[in-house]
């Protein structure tokens, strides 16, 4: 998923006619409106990464972790620390991490904050949520996920 600022270069210096802005407006439009669940799945297709293998390494209860992706009526809502466990350990990147947060409805990440600061720098080096869950511990913070 591409960024508001990649957007914007790509409206400012190739959009340039009729044409290419008819193209443009049908690549933003097909994200547009999509659920949470819908893109998720998108997102384990293009990491090439199956559910099951997600929700293990996400340390979500299995039950609950399929709710959450369900596109159901009666899906769960993920929590954002559910849903950053999920990213991580589907191997999202920040960009699509945020998308994932604003699409569930949850609060972006906010840089000033070291909790999330954190979490940035977990998602940008590929580490796991185990990984990222022991750094978060060794600085005093809650952990994305507590396995019980």
């Amino acid at each position: 998923m591409r960024t508001t600022n990649d957007l914007m270069k790509e409206l400012t210096h190739e959009v340039t006619d009729e044409r290419s802005l008819n193209e443009y407006l049908e690549r933003i439009d097909k994200y547009s409106g999509i659920s949470f669940a819908d893109y998720f799945i998108l997102l384990m297709d293009r990491h090439k990464v199956s559910k099951s293998d997600v929700i293990k390494n996400s340390l979500i209860e299995r039950t609950f972790a399929s709710k959450m992706l369900s596109k159901s009526e009666n899906a769960k809502r993920p929590t954002r620390n559910h849903l950053l466990a999920l990213c991580v350990s589907c191997g999202c990147s920040v960009a699509e991490t945020e998308k994932c947060l604003a699409l569930s409805g949850n609060s972006a990440f906010y840089s000033k904050d070291a909790r999330d600061s954190i979490i940035i720098y977990g998602i940008n080096r590929g580490l796991s949520v185990m990984e990222l869950n022991e750094i978060l511990y060794e600085k005093g913070f809650d952990l994305l996920v507590v396995q019980k």
